[in-house]
């Protein structure tokens, strides 16, 4: 009898269980049918922002389709020369090519400041929230949006040419956003772009602003090439500069440049004509959370 007492009990308490449960889920229905669908997030799309004086830019999943997972904020220049630093570190003038904020017509020269691995890292942690770029995220700006900080120089040997060179940036090898006071072994930085210059021709530095032109009819050339009689003989050819963007339509931009003054001529180390900047140092840019640009940021 005992026993036949304590199976109606479970069968009356797995009963009310079930009929708990059958009311949970009836009611999880009726709250899902009165809030409606469940939102879905809202699409990436261009945006622009700016922390401290250097511009960013948000890189999303379109605008490399297949190779892009999550969209990140990336800065659209290197990161300059904060006030008081010029003449004591390296800060060539660059060409940040890449997309422009609304009503941003010219591309203008920018300085880039030229330092060590360990003080970039430093620099992206405390002073912007965030982190250096990885080799993966670095690449994936420049064939996205053609993010490149270009060293335009001026030459007449064997004949007068601009040449326009990627300045060597820092990279990670894996998001290293842990320990902002050190570079830790794991996330160790290496050059980027493959090939791009460490050394800066100081002498031969020319500040060029860029503008959108046409390509019709215009000798293109890459970053990494020369243009021949540039700026020099009026009748030759004009040459136009490309974007280094995978996608979309080829871009070009005419450049105007001039020589340094001579007060930018001199080299921070001291010396007019000097090699310039070689060894353990470039330049770098930085990858933020979205929350370090609350409030700055516009879209096109």
């Amino acid at each position: 009898m005992g026993r036949t007492g304590h199976r109606g009990i479970g069968t009356l308490a797995a009963w009310a269980l079930a009929e708990v449960s059958a009311l949970a889920a009836g009611c999880d229905r009726d709250l899902g049918d009165r809030r409606g669908p469940r939102p879905t997030a809202a699409p990436c799309e261009r945006a622009f922002g700016d922390k401290l004086g250097v511009p960013f830019v948000r890189v999303c999943p379109a605008d490399l389709v297949g190779a892009i997972e999550a969209p990140f904020w990336i800065s659209a220049a290197p990161v300059g020369c904060t006030a008081g630093a010029h003449g004591t570190l390296s800060c060539p003038p660059v060409l940040p090519l890449g997309p422009r904020p609304p009503g941003a017509s010219r591309i203008a020269p920018r300085t880039a400041q030229v330092t060590e691995a360990a003080f970039a890292h430093r620099t992206c942690a405390l002073r912007f929230g965030g982190r250096l770029p990885t080799i993966t995220e670095r690449a994936q700006a420049r064939d996205a949006l053609g993010l490149s900080a270009v060293v335009v120089t001026e030459s007449s040997d064997p004949s007068p040419r601009l040449s326009a060179q990627a300045l060597a940036e820092w990279t990670t090898e894996r998001p290293c956003d842990d320990a902002p006071a050190a570079l830790a072994t794991s996330c160790a930085p290496t050059r980027f772009p493959s090939g791009a210059i460490a050394e800066v021709p100081w002498p031969q530095l020319r500040a060029c602003h860029a503008s959108p032109a046409p390509a019709a009819g215009a000798l293109i050339v890459e970053v990494g090439e020369s243009c021949p009689n540039a700026g020099v003989d009026a009748a030759s050819p004009r040459c136009l500069l490309a974007l280094p963007a995978a996608t979309g339509p080829q871009q070009a931009f005419a450049l105007d440049c001039r020589a340094l003054t001579e007060e930018e001529a001199i080299h921070p180390d001291g010396a007019m004509g000097a090699a310039g900047t070689a060894g353990e140092r470039a330049a770098f840019r930085c990858v933020v959370p979205e929350s370090a640009l609350v409030g700055t940021t516009t879209a096109p």
